[in-house]
């Protein structure tokens, strides 16, 4: 088993059962604590403890932390949002003590538990969703209470041995990937003949709903959000490893405002429909086996499993685009058309959308939707560089974090609202 280090338990003393933690509980004060000095001097006490880790081998995790410390800070130290937050905290509450009263299975639910709630070493919590391709849960490991994320794989997935073998490749490469914008996976093993993936459980929701359902992002609050996107994206590229799938819908925002690219087995996805489809694998079928095409990369569409990192980057311009514009760059009525406009149609400028959009940016846009892979940026590292040096330059630091708390509270209400619909 595959465990990550627990900056929260380990540095804050927040239990794995509280996790993710609320703003109150992350700068170690009691809940709707309503002293801005004693808030601020919190901040100040934790931020100052999680620095003395910043130059360990640590480092990087150290920075999440203060990230998420800094953004608790702006909430509870400004009346407006401290108000507008408690009162979500209240509901979220409410909310979650009527989630934990249906966390039983309903009996007409195929639980992947081997007696009652129980599957092996994790209780079942909730149905998080259910597709052809697995069943996903949230759950707790009962050896530790890390609550986590569990994929149960179909049975008749599980009896095809390639799939199999496959699937523990896949989750050789993604086991020790350890970054703070990329879910970690824990664990792959069995249960009573039950195939299942451990991996982190994020909560909030992904960037599509959020901007679907609240419209498109502020540019500066956009332009963080996509450098922590390519910083995920970098270090995924420097494993050896593609996505081949990256869109909004991929990406997760918890209630903290922490940005996690996720389902990194999209080769799994793709055997899992096709055979669910009672097709061959290498069969070429529009929207299973290439990616989504909103968001595919022109060379990925005529092979998808033979490309490199820059279609990742080409995919990544097609989500800045739709962060920016709340839509894809190409809005087709129907998936061929949409891959053909992919590779034919013009790059769409970014300003034409919204002329607030500076004119690097649309630049950069350009750059990541070339037709060629070699005309696009080299890595999503220099892409990460230009981001961080342009967009520092031009907007303020304490405005970017506040975006970015927005964002959070955003993906707080859709969560509560889930809730509700339950």
């Amino acid at each position: 088993m595959t465990t990550t280090f627990d900056p929260y338990y380990k540095w804050l003393s927040i239990p794995p059962e509280e996790q993710p933690a609320n703003f109150y509980r992350l700068l170690g004060l009691k809940e709707l604590e309503g002293d801005v000095d004693v808030i601020n001097s919190a901040a100040d006490r934790q931020m100052m403890h999680v620095r003395s880790f910043a130059g360990g081998p640590n480092g990087v995790i150290a920075q999440r932390v203060l990230n998420e410390l800094s953004s608790a800070r702006v909430m509870l130290s400004d009346p407006p949002r401290k108000k507008a937050y408690d009162a979500m905290l209240k509901a979220a509450v409410s909310g979650e003590k009527a989630m934990q009263a249906e966390a039983k299975l309903s009996p007409a639910e195929e639980a992947p538990a081997s007696k009652g709630n129980q599957f092996g070493n994790y209780e079942i919590l909730t149905m998080i969703s259910n597709a052809s391709t697995g069943a996903i849960y949230k759950a707790q490991r009962r050896s530790d209470g890390l609550i986590v994320s569990l994929k149960v794989v179909p049975k008749e997935l599980a009896k095809l041995p390639d799939f199999m073998k496959r699937m523990k490749r896949e989750f050789e490469l993604t086991k020790n990937i350890q970054h703070p914008h990329v879910v970690a996976s824990y664990e792959l093993g069995e249960v009573q003949g039950r195939s299942f993936l451990a991996f982190e459980y994020v909560g909030g929701a992904d960037l599509g709903r959020v901007v679907n359902e609240h419209g498109p992002l502020a540019v500066p609050v956009a332009i963080e959000t996509a450098r922590r996107i390519a910083d995920g994206l970098a270090h995924l590229h420097s494993k050896g490893i593609v996505h081949r799938n990256l869109k909004p819908q991929n990406v997760l925002v918890s209630v903290q405002g922490n940005l996690k690219i996720a389902n990194l087995t999209m080769a799994l996805e793709d055997d899992a429909r096709a055979f669910l489809a009672g097709r061959d694998r290498n069969l070429t079928v529009m929207g299973e086996t290439l990616g989504t095409p909103d968001y595919i990369a022109p060379e990925q569409a005529a092979d998808s499993h033979n490309v490199d990192g820059r279609a990742d980057l080409y995919s990544f311009g097609c989500t800045l685009h739709y962060l920016l514009t709340g839509r894809p760059p190409y809005n087709e009525k129907n998936a061929m058309a949409k891959i053909m406009a992919h590779q034919q149609s013009p790059i769409p400028s970014l300003r034409q959308s919204n002329s607030e959009i500076p004119v690097w940016l649309d630049t950069l846009f350009q750059k990541l939707l070339a037709k060629k892979p070699a005309d696009r940026p080299a890595s999503a590292a220099e892409v990460v560089s230009a981001l961080s040096e342009t967009s520092e330059a031009t907007f303020n630091r304490t405005a970017i974090i506040a975006g970015i708390v927005a964002v959070a509270v955003l993906a707080f209400l859709i969560v509560l609202v889930t809730l509700a619909q339950r």
